[in-house]
C-alpha cells in the first residue's frame, strides 16, 4: 500500500503519482501491488494521479482532495498505467481546476467521484484521453460549474452514472465532451441545484442511449435535453418524476440526430415540453 499526504506548503515542480513510474513497453516494471491512497491539503500547480505514470497499479487508488487551490489536474488513475481495480476521487474541500475519476491515457475499471464540498470547474467521472467500464459521480454538495459522466478528448464509456441529491452544479452532462462514446448514460436529479442544464449525452459528441430522471429538484432547471449540447444519441428517455423544469427537450440542443425521444411526464411542475 502506498499513501501520500501533501499537507503545509510545499513546492512542487513535478508531479505526484500515487504507484510507480515504469518503462515504456514494460508495465509490470515498478508495478503497484496493492492499493494506493493520496491526500491533499495544500496548494498545488501539478498533475496529480492516483497510479503510477508508465507502471499499473493492481489494486485500487483512492485520491481526496481535502483543502487547497489545484490549478492542474487530479486524477483518479494513472497517466498510462492502468489500474486492475477501481479508482475514487473524493472531493471534500478546495478549488480544483479539473478533476477526473480515471486516467489521463489509462483505463480504469470502475471509477467513483464523490463531490462532498469543494469549488470545481469541471468534473470528469471518466479520464481524460482514457476507457472507463463504468463511472458513477455522486453529487452531496460543493459548486461544480461543468460535470460529465463521460470522459474528455476520447475514451469509449460502457455505462455512466450520475446522481445528484445536494449542492449546485451549473451544467450536467450524462455523456462525453469532445470525443469518445458513452454507450448508456443515465443521469437522476433527486435533489440539489442546476442553475442551467440538464443534458443526457455529450457536449460535442454523440451518445448511444440516455436516460434523465427527475425525482426531486431543488430549483426549477431552466433546460433539459435528453441528448448532448452540439451533440446526438440514437436512443433517448426523460421521466418527469417530480420536480420541475422549465423546458424538456427529447432531443439535442444546437446539432444533434436523435432517431427515438421518449418524454414520459408523470408528476412533477414543467413549462414547455418538446419531443
Amino acid at each position: 500500500t502506498s499513501t501520500i499526504n501533501i499537507e503545509g506548503t510545499p513546492v512542487i515542480n513535478g508531479t505526484i503519482f500515487g504507484a510507480g513510474n515504469g518503462v515504456s513497453g514494460y508495465d509490470e516494471m515498478a508495478k503497484l501491488i496493492g492499493n494506493s491512497n493520496i491526500n491533499i491539503y495544500a496548494n498545488l500547480d501539478s498533475e496529480v494521479y492516483g497510479g503510477g505514470n508508465i507502471a499499473k497499479v493492481e489494486g485500487n487508488t483512492i485520491v481526496t482532495i481535502i483543502d487547497g487551490a489545484h490549478t492542474e489536474g487530479i486524477y483518479g488513475g494513472g497517466n498510462v498505467g492502468e489500474i486492475q481495480g477501481n479508482t475514487t476521487v473524493n472531493i471534500n474541500g478546495g478549488t480544483n481546476t479539473i478533476v477526473y475519476g480515471g486516467g489521463n491515457q489509462a483505463n480504469v475499471t470502475t471509477s467513483t467521484v464523490n463531490i462532498n464540498n469543494g469549488i470545481n470547474n469541471d468534473v470528469f467521472a471518466g479520464g481524460n484521453s482514457a476507457d472507463v467500464d463504468t463511472t458513477n459521480v455522486f453529487v452531496l454538495g460543493g459548486n461544480t460549474t461543468n460535470l460529465y459522466g463521460g470522459s474528455n478528448q476520447r475514451g469509449n464509456i460502457s455505462s455512466s452514472n450520475i446522481t445528484a441529491t445536494a449542492g449546485t452544479v451549473n451544467t450536467i452532462y450524462g455523456g462525453n465532451n469532445l470525443g469518445g462514446n458513452t454507450r448508456n448514460a443515465k443521469t437522476t436529479i433527486n435533489g440539489g441545484i442546476v442553475t442551467d442544464t440538464v443534458y443526457g449525452g455529450g457536449n460535442q459528441v454523440d451518445t448511444t442511449k440516455t436516460e434523465i430522471y427527475l425525482i426531486n429538484c431543488g430549483n426549477n432547471i431552466p433546460n433539459v435535453f435528453g441528448a448532448g449540447n452540439n451533440a446526438g444519441a440514437n436512443e433517448t428517455h426523460v421521466y418527469g418524476q417530480g420536480g420541475q423544469a422549465e423546458n424538456i427537450y427529447g432531443g439535442a440542443n444546437q446539432a444533434g440526430n436523435v432517431p427515438n425521444a421518449e418524454v414520459i411526464i408523470d408528476s412533477g411542475t414543467f413549462g414547455t415540453v418538446y419531443g
